[in-house]
């Protein structure tokens, strides 16, 4: 479902300013960037009790999956994010999708991209109600150590350019980003599989998501969860990934030669270009995964599940490609 115009959110839900800091969100691509913006959305998100598991970028469209005890209110929690996401200044990002579902789901119940250039109705208005101090959030000023007091004493004044609330939620996600700070990707390069095997996931387990153009042939990656991860151009020929969760992951152009894929969920992967010969596929959930122009030559397809997959120009087992 994607949305063209939506409604604009509460006023009583903005964020405290229309502006992320320069330094803090213009390249998407290191990690802290995105844990900030995380951190940021979940404090707004905390009304509607839903809270965001995963946030990635691929390519220009921000990906994030949202999670709650109950399925959360599309209706509500969209043109929220929405409306926050609109303030920030994200110049890599286009679209935003959003995934929404139920803790202890594998599977979302629902997804909705959106467009970050479509107006929405009464955003300027909006805006403007976000800058008037009037809006600001309450702050304690003896214990909150993003409060204004707090930060007087040893931060910066706004600017001439700047409002109160503005400067406000700048340094707070500067001192976010002080805090939360994690490390960005080191290439994965080890002769030994097993090595390999643990560095990645040590990786992905600090919040690191990009990890194209690695050499990950061998590895055993079997039964590990890699949802969101940026695997393009990586070579993964010979690995078992057997039980593994590449859920919306971006495979594409990836080397998956004889891998062991075997009951592995690969719903809304982007396998474009991939090279899937040989690989065994068997009971491998493949629905809504993006299958356009890879090969998939004497592979094992046995029990996959291949429901709303994008296949054309696919090489199939048998050496014939579809249109």
């Amino acid at each position: 479902m994607n949305s063209d115009i939506l409604e604009p959110a509460d006023t009583s839900e903005l964020p405290p300013g229309p502006a992320l800091a320069t330094e803090v969100g213009r390249d998407l691509t290191q990690s802290s960037d995105r844990q900030t913006i995380k951190d940021w959305l979940n404090q707004h998100l905390q009304s509607h009790a839903v809270h965001i598991i995963e946030l990635n970028l691929q390519r220009d469209d921000l990906q994030i999956a949202l999670e709650a005890n109950d399925i959360p209110d599309q209706g509500k929690v969209v043109p929220l994010v929405h409306q926050c996401l609109s303030q920030l200044d994200l110049p890599r990002v286009a679209t935003v999708t959003l995934f929404g579902q139920k803790t202890g789901s594998e599977l979302p119940h629902w997804k909705e991209q959106i467009n970050l250039a479509t107006p929405m109705r009464g955003e300027l208005e909006l805006a403007s109600a976000a800058l008037r101090p009037s809006v600001a959030p309450e702050l304690n000023h003896g214990s909150d150590p993003f409060s204004m007091a707090a930060l007087e004493d040893k931060q910066p004044q706004p600017s001439n350019h700047q409002s109160v609330s503005e400067h406000w939620v700048n340094r707070q996600l500067q001192r976010l980003q002080g805090h939360r700070t994690k490390p960005d990707r080191q290439d994965i390069q080890d002769n030994s599989a097993s090595a390999r095997s643990r560095m990645l996931q040590e990786q992905y387990q600090q919040g690191i998501r990009d990890f194209s153009n690695q050499d990950l042939s061998d590895v055993d990656l079997s039964g590990v969860t890699l949802s969101l991860g940026n695997f393009q151009a990586a070579k993964l020929t010979w690995a078992n990934l057997r039980g593994a969760s590449f859920w919306q992951a971006n495979l594409r152009g990836a080397n998956l030669r004889n891998a062991n894929l075997q009951g592995a969920n690969l719903q809304g992967a982007n396998l474009q270009g991939a090279d899937l010969q040989e690989a065994d596929l068997t009971a491998a959930q493949l629905n809504w995964a993006v299958l356009s122009g890879a090969n998939l030559t004497d592979a094992n397809l046995t029990d996959a599940n291949l429901a709303e997959a994008q296949l054309e120009r696919v090489i199939m087992p048998d050496g014939t490609m579809l249109d």
